[in-house]
């Protein structure tokens, strides 16, 4: 699920995101460690300017409740909140309902407001939190990672963050901090990047939940990651089940590239269809091994 934490930025003073973050930081780090694989997003909470347009704040709470499952926000002081103060959020995404609210009880008192369980379904959702946070961290197990963008470093080196990295290492949080690339995902090359692909995403997190419990924040985070049209392909194989409440969709069923930058170029999308074809080549020979000699092992490629 992706749990949003809200805060008002004001009792943190003028310097206020590090600190949140902190307390978001060592109370995920609390989480079982082989439940620890988490993207964590930051950013004011920009819905003043769409108020006026649903018809006042209550109005706008309203649209934030729907869809949800969960959620510990108080209407009164939320609705003010989101009128008067500074609402700065870090969404969590790969977390257990019961990691989240073990988080929640962790994160309670001055400066914090309460958190929601957000759903790519809700229009609202995505227009304020998915679309409007930064891509910040990757928490895996004992291990923080900061993304960076490469090609922002090609034009400009010292784009990356180096204070920032350098202050998570000495708060010691975490054993580990290292930078990851975050190719185009969050841009607007990323093809998937859509409302339309999120709906799909929230269905089958939704539907695969129930059936395979914890580990379908793994399959999701890592499969997404690696390459998009795998979770296309499920979702799609998934809504030919007579059992199953997912809604085909036509896009899911198109052979598209993922995030990568080379994908952009014929050469990109020559190497990935020779890697593809190389796998199974290997794959078929692997097969063959073991209906001669069921004892064989095989080798990762």
């Amino acid at each position: 699920m992706k749990a949003a934490f809200h805060f008002d930025a004001g009792e943190f003073g003028g310097y206020y995101g590090p600190p949140v973050q902190e307390l978001v930081f060592r109370a995920l780090m609390k989480v079982p460690r082989e439940r620890r694989h988490f993207i964590v997003y930051s950013g004011d909470l920009i819905a003043y300017d769409h108020i006026s347009r649903v018809g006042g704040p209550s109005e706008m709470f309203a649209l934030l409740r729907q869809s949800g499952d969960w959620s510990t926000l108080d209407p009164t002081v939320m609705t003010d909140a989101l009128v008067n103060k500074r609402v700065y959020v870090l969404l969590v995404e790969g977390l257990m309902r019961q990691d989240a609210e073990a988080v929640e009880i962790e994160l309670r008192g001055d400066g914090y407001f309460g958190a929601l369980d957000v759903r790519p379904r809700n229009p609202v959702h995505w227009l304020l939190y998915d679309q409007s946070l930064i891509r910040k961290f990757r928490v895996v197990g004992d291990e923080l990672r900061l993304f960076y963008d490469a090609t922002l470093e090609e034009v400009d080196p010292g784009s990356r963050d180096e204070g920032s990295f350098e202050e998570w290492r000495q708060r010691a949080i975490f054993a580990t901090v290292e930078w990851e690339e975050h190719g185009l995902r969050g841009t607007i090359f990323d093809q998937y990047d859509t409302l339309e692909n999120a709906q799909r995403l929230g269905e089958l997190e939704d539907y695969l939940s129930g059936r395979l419990g914890a580990v379908v924040n793994e399959i999701v985070l890592r499969s997404r990651d690696l390459d998009p049209v795998l979770l296309d392909a499920l979702h799609a194989a998934l809504a030919g089940d007579p059992d199953s409440r997912l809604r085909p969709r036509g896009r899911a069923n198109r052979a598209l590239g993922g995030r990568s930058r080379d994908r952009l170029s014929g050469a990109g999308r020559g190497r990935d269809r020779t890697r593809l074809a190389g796998r199974a080549r290997a794959l078929r020979r692997a097969a063959r091994a073991d209906r001669l000699d069921p004892s064989a092992s095989r080798s990762s490629p």
